[in-house]
């Protein structure tokens, strides 16, 4: 029986086993590796615990689809991302966010919200930095997000530009702190 390696070449498999199997040789000898197959299906394994580690979180963020659509607002798919804009998330975001003119932007689980298409492309990079976040701390992100703001506001600093999070997504887009500082001013 004769079985594609990864690397393309063929190679002997032996019976009983599916192709693109992988580890230890019958003689304890390091296998092949993981298989494609094998790689791929890790990843949307892992993908999907992701996606319920955030579900509580990206609900939320959905609950804004409707009213988006509803009110002339729009929604795409963006890297793996539901981007929801307009219509009545632009007034949310404008009128709900407590922050001096409202937010651009603003991520919740696996959907991020935009006033409009050109606010989430300017902000696009920022807000996977907290998509990543998101996945990293799952349904205890919003309480830690809000507990470093009440504690950071308490101390007299900026709850939202001293907040870890945000320092962490502005590391990644340098350039749009200062454009931020200047919205927020």
């Amino acid at each position: 029986m004769r079985a594609e390696h990864c690397a393309g070449e063929e190679q002997e498999s032996s019976p009983g086993l599916p192709q693109g199997s992988f580890g230890p040789r019958a003689d304890h000898g390091p296998g092949p590796g993981p298989s494609q197959q094998h790689r791929e299906w890790h990843h949307w394994l892992g993908r999907g615990v992701v996606r319920l580690w955030t579900l509580p979180n990206t609900l939320l963020g959905l609950v804004c689809l409707p009213l988006a659509l509803a009110t002339g607002g729009g929604a795409q798919w963006v890297r793996g991302v539901c981007e929801i804009y307009g219509g009545a998330v632009t007034w949310l975001l404008r009128r709900v966010v407590p922050l001096q003119g409202g937010a651009r932007a603003l991520t919740l689980g696996h959907v991020i919200l935009g006033r409009d298409r050109r606010a989430l492309a300017l902000c696009r990079e920022h807000e996977h930095v907290h998509v990543r976040q998101y996945e990293r701390w799952g349904p205890l992100f919003i309480p830690l997000y809000l507990g470093w703001s009440v504690w950071l506001g308490l101390r007299g600093r900026s709850a939202y530009l001293d907040n870890p999070f945000e320092r962490e997504a502005y590391d990644a887009v340098p350039e749009l702190l200062a454009e931020d500082e200047r919205w927020l001013a």
